[in-house]
């Protein structure tokens, strides 16, 4: 089995002031599997969508699709549920291939010749209680993950994470096994986490699309409503033909409804990040590494999102030197790649292959007798695959927060809505909010590997990149926001000093008539030249003074304008 799991983030932004509102909702809506508060240290499961699950669980255990012939099969019969109850969920909903069986040997009579009776107890377990139980391990390892290293400040106090509920899908006539987490920080945005695991018989070709461009045929969704019941759950809504972008999308417009506030999203911002598990147990190789080195191309297409076509054009010496580039971790069990595309986590089967055998040691015989043993040993790789590639996603989601926060703000930088002093102080508080929340520093209360990997994450995703840009762009927008004051200061002066100048000259005649007719007509060595004309005199001052003024505000026009 070789398995490839897609990661697909989405970041929705709300108003800050609407995070314990957009808490409060989601919680009374009952649209999620479960959730932790951090703060107060506890968890809670919506009881409502596990009473459902139950139900399910005993409709199809009690109305199983086929029987062995000659097995006979017994099923637990929960006090709390009635046969008209069973039979009244069988003909509004029947009974769908929606599960798995799960049976366990009681007894067995061998008569003669291999002809006898086997006696069972069987289950039929709904893939929706399946996603139910991994959601709930992912939750609790997702909180261990946060306090083992996150600090409490900023995480456990501004910060709530919903598994919300899960749909039901095939891809290559195998049933899909979602995994759906938001995170609800304080800081005014939301992030949703699709996990969507395949599973393959083989290791995969090179695709001929973009590995992200995952189609499903059919898929059923649960119906959105503002307050779930449990008649909700039963109720699912079919999509035909609809990508991972398009999952994403409906989990976007549901969290809209259930949180009930205004939220924005960018569908182009939409990050990706792999996990592959190998688990062909092949001998072709002595470990991962060499198991790498032998699918490169295979990592290489899905570290650039590029088809195979592209991809298979690469040189040797540039599909090695990505690989190079994009290595964080790489020994013969794991290793943990990341671009500024994507990121991909891969797991060997020799990581979990000693636990997974121990695990199922005591009931190996009877697994192989029935020949579901490599199943459950599969089921085993793909759990133990998911838990393991959590600190590596959760600290990926980290990063791209960052990023995204980052490319926010250039882009508003880019439309130049920046030109006073109060719009410069805004676009630096924000830098400087993003540089201090995301810093490796204040994220982390210790020292380690978690904080080594965020740090080489942000290196290798170009964010420490993007935060150098910003961090230029905003020393540019200081020098033009100092060059626009200077330039209004100017344009000030100079309308003051025009504004001066007219005044000077409307004001300034009868000023200089008075100095000509009261002083010179009077002054005794001038008296008898200026009280002959002066009217002529007093033109002629006002005149040059006219000259003056337009004189000095043309030249000041000119060093402006340089």
């Amino acid at each position: 089995m070789f398995t490839r799991t897609l990661n697909m983030y989405s970041i929705i932004n709300f108003d800050r002031k609407n995070f314990l509102e957009i808490l409060k909702n989601i919680e009374a809506s009952r649209g999620y599997i479960s959730f932790i508060d951090s703060k107060q240290r506890k968890g809670k499961e919506n009881k409502r969508y596990k009473k459902y699950l139950d139900m399910k669980q005993v409709l199809y255990t009690a109305k199983p699709p086929h029987l062995s012939e000659g097995s006979i099969y017994a099923y637990k019969w929960p006090e709390w549920i009635t046969q008209s109850k069973i039979n009244e969920l069988h003909d509004k909903y029947g009974v769908q291939d929606d599960y798995y069986i799960e049976k366990k040997l009681v007894s067995e009579h061998i008569i003669g010749n291999n002809i006898g009776t086997k006696v069972f107890t069987q289950e039929a377990v709904p893939i929706e209680s399946i996603i139910f139980e991994d959601s709930l391990e992912v939750d609790k390892q997702l909180e261990t993950l946060n306090r083992s290293c996150l600090n409490e400040k900023f995480l456990m106090n501004n910060h709530r994470r919903f598994l919300l509920l899960p749909f039901v899908a095939k891809h290559n006539d195998k049933y899909v096994e979602p995994i759906v987490i938001a995170n609800v920080y304080d800081i005014g945005i939301i992030t949703i986490q699709l996990i969507l695991c395949f599973e393959h018989d083989k290791v995969i070709e090179l695709p001929e699309t973009p590995p992200r461009d995952i189609k499903f045929s059919e898929i059923y969704f649960n119906k959105t409503v503002d307050n779930y019941t449990i008649e909700d759950f039963w109720n699912k809504e079919l999509k035909k033909n609809i990508s991972a972008d398009g999952i994403m999308e409906v989990y976007e417009k549901q969290l809209a409804l259930l949180s009930k506030v205004e939220l924005s999203y960018n569908p182009d911002n939409r990050p990706v990040s792999w996990t592959f598990g190998d688990f062909t147990m092949k001998k072709d190789y002595e470990n991962h590494e060499e198991f790498i080195d032998k699918y490169k191309r295979l990592y290489v297409s899905h570290l650039t999102n590029g088809i195979g076509q592209v991809t298979q054009r690469r040189s040797e010496k540039d599909t090695n030197q990505l690989i190079d580039d994009s290595t964080i971790i790489r020994n013969g069990e794991m290793c943990y790649f990341c671009s500024p595309t994507s990121s991909i986590v891969s797991l060997g089967f020799s990581t979990f292959k000693e636990i997974a055998e121990e695990f199922l040691s005591e009931d190996e015989k009877e697994l192989k007798k029935q020949g579901v043993y490599q199943d459950h040993l599969n089921s085993i790789f793909k759990i133990q695959t998911l838990m393991a590639s959590l600190q590596y996603l959760r600290f990926y989601e980290l990063t791209f927060i960052k990023r995204y926060f980052l490319i926010k703000l250039l882009d508003e930088i880019s439309q130049d809505t920046y030109k006073t002093l109060k719009d410069y102080n805004s676009v630096k508080k924000n830098l400087n909010f993003i540089k201090i929340q995301y810093d490796e520093e204040v994220l982390f209360f210790t020292e380690g590997s978690p904080k080594e990997l965020y740090k080489s994450i942000l290196e290798k995703s170009n964010v420490n990149n993007l935060l150098s840009k910003a961090e230029s762009m905003v020393k540019d927008v200081r020098e033009d926001v100092n060059n626009f004051r200077d330039l209004e200061i100017k344009k000030n002066e100079t309308l003051i000093l025009i504004i001066t100048s007219l005044l000077t000259i409307l004001l300034g005649y009868n000023g200089i008539k008075l100095i000509v007719y009261d002083v010179l007509a009077n002054f005794p060595i001038i008296e008898a030249f200026v009280s002959k004309h002066p009217l002529r005199y007093t033109i002629t001052i006002w005149f040059i003074l006219i000259l003056i003024m337009v004189g000095l505000n043309l030249r000041r026009w000119l060093i402006n304008n340089k």
